[in-house]
């Protein structure tokens, strides 16, 4: 089954995603260089994903209040 944070991306077009550049490749992080300025909402990048974007749970209160800001289904009701 295919993580619902893959195809949803609704948390990239809610909220900003800052990270230290120390998370890209080149500084030793897991982020790919190409990849840390996406400008589609959908995530390319989820197995690499920064910091913010790990701390943010699927499911979360803050997420299913983005899903519905953007006409989604709460996940919960599709789990």
């Amino acid at each position: 089954m295919t993580h619902p944070c893959t195809t949803c991306g609704v948390c990239c077009a809610s909220f900003r995603v800052d990270f230290s550049v120390m998370e890209t490749q080149t500084q030793g992080g897991s982020v790919p260089d190409g990849l840390a300025l996406a400008d589609r909402v959908a995530c390319g990048i989820y197995e690499w994903r920064p910091s913010p974007c790990r701390e943010f749970e699927a499911g979360s209160d803050a997420c299913e209040r983005a899903r519905l800001r953007h006409g989604l289904a709460p996940l919960t009701d599709s789990v």
